[in-house]
């Protein structure tokens, strides 16, 4: 430890002794500050003097209908002062300025943009631009994008003056319609026009109601599937019983069906019978004794056929009654298409039969009905002999084909219920996500429903006079008023998180950053970075190391202090923590110290190239202008490998604000790169002592390095 402050002290005594070399140190410590100042001043704003940049602006347009919106957007630009706007009067001025670099930009305004903007008609079919924009892209790079975003600003400038015309009309329609309404039939033509769009939003919105109420009920099922699914694979995967319990459940199901075709025939047996009553009940109501009786014997004989007529339509519901609605099975359909159709003869049948009650020409009308009623009965009877029995039996037996092809599914079952869950759980979120989206429009129908209701009732409590008048109103408005707001809606306010009052400002981690490394790059190029040690013995190549390194630490600290303090003093800078800001900088010196010191004592010559290597991969890779997500994909891939980011986000902690630990994460991060500095000139550097020497021994051979 004595022989490393020895070799530090004698560096500084020699120094000290030479009146030049004590200049040519000052020098060293303000320069890198210099470095960093002048650029940081150069930026302090920028964008803020980018009234300066001269962009001409021409219009060719020929106006329509008295009205010259080209004009109108020239007088516009004529108070945006962000931008030199120069008015050249001509477009052959305008664009020969920009080929000459006069102008930076030019905007040309067609002839047909009046036109354009209120015939819709010749928009559609104009293939001219209405808008041209010139720029000489050589003149400079960052003029050339401030350019783009002038032209942008016509643009959108454009847009607003185009909608502004647009619902201008349309709302001045709407007053010239409120004046023509001076009759009451149009206003009770207007008041059901609002009644029916309000009762129609009601029942839409109501049919929503519906879907979101059903939507719940089926997210509750589909939550109980996806669990009880989950339950029921382990329950079958894991018990053998459960399996056999399912098997026997088949069989049981299987006799099941056999009872119900047994059930079925007794059925089909009664609806004989029934047609044989329905027909007995016919046949006595047209012999000869009914037709010769009394009135009360006619309707007692029509009673009875009604009667048979009802038993049997009492007997076919029952039967449709154990079909189930909408069953996917085979058959199915087609023998509830066919009881349906015979209840239907059933109750026309009835309905015949009632027109002979008390009927004065009963004899007549009687053989009519009787003849109509038994051809409906002889059909009838043929349905069910060819297509009822027909249609049960294909029934029962594609019911027994599917049961018989449950066993091996049940013995899958274990395996698909296990599929079953994320299915269910995705049906789920989706069923939710359109439940709410329906809730919200539902939401929309009825305020929009309340707003026609509200209005309906302002109408229809005036006179007729006050209806009239409050709907004028309501079309009348004001034009300009709507147009303005239409044209645009949408406000825009800026709150800035950690603000920065300039440009030059959010550079200074930047400037600061590359000026301490560019001191400790001036520092390896001036002074020796090898220790010779005088009139010491038995000095190690770690205290030569260290004695020399001190030399340049206390060096770099007094270069980094000039350069923090003229950042806060000199120029000015925001910094919401001085303090935080100077140890930011005190540590990043050390490390950049340490890497710069011991890559050049390491590899010579060769180690100082690679610092200037490292530094321009920094300036253009570090995150320090631009972000790193905009350059190429390179340095997204290597600049994490640098010391440069992190030193940089230290100091824009204490510039702009802290965030949690993330100034502290910072220097930890730093660190790492000033103990790999540090390996490198204790221990990296030995194998190359002896190479070192010798390459260094070859170029000053050369006389000229």
């Amino acid at each position: 430890m004595k022989n490393t402050f020895k070799i530090f002290f004698s560096d500084i005594k020699s120094l000290s002794r030479h009146f030049f070399a004590v200049l040519v140190v000052i020098a060293i410590m303000i320069i890198p500050a210099l470095y960093a100042w002048v650029n940081i001043y150069a930026n302090s704003d920028p964008y803020g003097n980018t009234g300066n940049i001269s962009v001409a602006v021409a219009s060719d347009d020929q106006g329509y209908e008295g009205q010259n919106m080209g004009e109108s957007v020239l007088e516009g630009l004529k108070d945006n002062k962000s931008i030199n706007w120069v008015f050249t009067g001509s477009t052959d001025k305008a664009i020969k300025g920009v080929e000459s670099g006069k102008y930076y930009a030019a905007i040309v305004i067609g002839e047909n943009f009046s036109r354009n903007m209120y015939d819709l008609k010749s928009a559609l079919t104009d293939d001219e631009s209405t808008v041209t924009y010139y720029k000489n892209a050589k003149t400079n790079a960052i003029a050339v994008k401030i350019t783009d975003t002038a032209a942008e600003t016509v643009q959108n400038n454009v847009k607003v003056q185009y909608l502004k015309v647009l619902f201008q009309t349309v709302f001045t329609k709407g007053q010239e319609l409120g004046e023509d309404i001076d009759e009451e039939q149009a206003v009770n033509a207007v008041i059901a026009q609002l009644t029916d769009l309000s009762k129609s939003l009601r029942h839409y919105s109501d049919s929503v109601g519906r879907f979101v109420s059903d939507s719940s009920s089926i997210s509750y099922v589909l939550s109980g599937i996806g669990s009880g699914s989950a339950n029921a694979s382990a329950a079958l995967s894991g018990s053998q019983a459960t399996l056999s319990s399912a098997q026997a459940a088949v069989t049981n199901a299987q006799t099941s069906i056999d009872q119900l075709a047994n059930g079925l025939d007794g059925k089909l047996a009664e609806l004989e019978a029934d047609l044989d009553a329905v027909t007995d009940a016919l046949n006595k109501l047209a012999s000869s004794e009914v037709l010769n009786g009394s009135i009360e014997l006619h309707n007692q004989m029509v009673d009875n056929a009604k009667n048979a007529a009802a038993n049997l339509q009492t007997h076919l519901e029952a039967l449709r009654a154990i079909l189930p609605e909408n069953s996917a099975l085979s058959g199915t359909a087609y023998v509830a298409n066919t009881l349906d159709a015979l209840i239907e003869r059933t109750k026309q049948m009835q309905n015949q039969l009632d027109l002979l009650y008390n009927d004065a020409s009963f004899v007549e009308d009687a053989a009519n009905i009787t003849g109509a009623c038994a051809d409906t009965v002889s059909l009838m009877r043929s349905m069910i002999t060819n297509q009822l029995k027909t249609g049960i039996d294909m029934m029962l037996t594609n019911l027994s084909s599917t049961l018989n092809m449950m066993s091996p599914l049940i013995s899958s079952l274990g395996i698909t219920l296990d599929d079953i869950a994320p299915v269910v759980e995705s049906a789920g979120d989706t069923l939710s996500y359109v439940s709410s989206a329906m809730t919200r429009l539902q939401s929309l129908m009825n305020r929009v429903a309340d707003a026609c209701d509200d209005l309906l009732v302002k109408i229809n409590e005036g006179t007729a006079d006050e209806r009239l008048q409050t709907l004028i109103t309501v079309l009348n408005g004001n034009a300009e008023k709507y147009a303005e707001f239409l044209s645009s809606p949408v406000s825009v306010t800026e709150e800035t998180i950690y603000p920065v009052a300039s440009y030059g400002d959010a550079m200074t981690p930047f400037y600061s950053a590359l000026a301490i490394w560019v001191g400790g790059v001036v520092l390896t190029a001036i002074l020796k970075v090898e220790a010779e040690p005088k009139g010491l013995r038995n000095v190690t190549e770690g205290q030569k190391y260290w004695g020399k390194f001190l030399l340049f630490f206390i060096l770099g600290q007094i270069q980094t202090a000039v350069i923090v303090l003229g950042d806060i003093y000199l120029l000015g800078c925001q910094c919401q923590e001085p303090v935080m800001f100077w140890v930011a900088s005190a540590i990043t010196s050390f490390a950049f110290t340490a890497v710069i010191y011991s890559l050049a004592l390491a590899f010579g010559d060769i180690g100082k190239a690679i610092v200037i290597v490292i530094v321009v991969m920094q300036v253009a890779g570090s995150s320090g202008s631009y972000p790193i997500e905009i350059l190429p994909d390179i340095f997204s891939k290597i600049y994490l490998f640098f010391p440069f980011p992190y030193a940089i986000n230290a100091m824009r902690e204490a510039i702009c604000g802290m965030y949690q630990w993330d100034y502290w994460i910072y220097l930890g991060e730093l660190m790492i790169f000033a103990v790999g500095g540090i390996l490198i000139g204790l221990v990296l550097r030995k194998p190359f002592i002896k190479l070192n020497r010798f390459v260094e021994h070859e170029v000053e051979k050369s006389g000229v390095l």
